[in-house]
């Protein structure tokens, strides 16, 4: 049988000039007529059922769901440091457009607002140690503590659009440090700027339908992964059969989250 799939791909290959890949797979469902719509639905359930019983599936917020935040979906008009989904979405999409000031007539404070393509992150050093809790036998503990290494201190990160905006995002910080040091550990000196190639993302109340549960429930899935392969070799700090129970939880789920989007028929390939 495998030879006769590779005869009939090279066949199809010389006819239609296809790709191999994609001759491949024209025999090969050719050969194996696809599932339908049921039998698919019957795959999924079955899943579920088996690797996530009496669990319910990821939620899959409705556009613009705000969790009763008093923004309403729209204008953020919440106190500083709110975390609710509005106000996190609005502080996530600033990080879509170059930050440089770009000021114009009428507009004093407007912004470059080109798509970003670096992320510059300013973080400060501090010398003055770090406290842990020492180990069995440390003779440097002292009143139950040791000092041990310095800390990072991360600062709000800047987005630019070119290296030229990035130099000059940075110029502007470092300055505002030297003439307004926050405290004494925050001065310039003291600062440093770690840049990086940047491309946003959308946020989660961005991404539509199915694909929300689904990224959420794949990243999920590798987190509980690890937390398995680490139980296995005896290092982890969880039973083995939590996160092996967790690990395929989320990974049914994604499949049922894979298996709606693919219902729409807007696979990527078809795209």
């Amino acid at each position: 049988m495998v030879d006769r799939i590779k005869r009939e791909t090279r066949a199809r290959m010389a006819a239609t000039g296809e790709p191999y890949t994609e001759a491949r797979r024209a025999v090969l469902a050719a050969d194996a007529p696809a599932p339908t719509p049921t039998d698919l639905h019957a795959a999924v359930t079955a899943l579920l059922t088996a690797w996530a019983p009496n669990t319910r599936a990821p939620f899959d917020p409705a556009p613009g769901d705000d969790n009763g935040c008093r923004c309403g979906g729209h204008e953020c008009n919440c106190a500083g440091g709110c975390g609710c989904p509005s106000c996190r979405h609005q502080e996530h999409r600033r990080t879509a457009h170059c930050q440089n000031p770009d000021p114009r007539p009428g507009e004093p404070f407007a912004r470059c607002g080109a798509l970003t393509a670096y992320r510059i992150r300013p973080f400060c050093i501090h010398l003055d140690g770090v406290t842990r809790t020492p180990s069995d036998g440390d003779p440097a503990a002292n009143n139950g503590m040791v000092t041990l290494g310095d800390s990072i201190q991360h600062h709000t990160a800047m987005y630019a659009c070119t290296t030229q905006h990035a130099r000059h995002l940075i110029e502007r910080d470092r300055h505002r440090r030297k003439v307004y040091p926050a405290d004494s550990a925050l001065t310039a000196d003291r600062t440093y700027y770690q840049v990086d190639a940047y491309t946003y993302e959308p946020d989660d109340i961005d991404v539509p339908g199915a694909l929300h549960p689904l990224r959420e429930s794949l990243e999920a899935a590798a987190y509980w992964t690890r937390g398995t392969i680490a139980a296995e070799y005896g290092i982890g700090r969880s039973p083995l059969h939590y996160n092996a129970d967790g690990m395929l939880r989320y990974l049914a789920w994604a499949v049922a989250s894979a298996a709606a989007y693919a219902e729409r028929g807007t696979r990527p390939a078809d795209t």
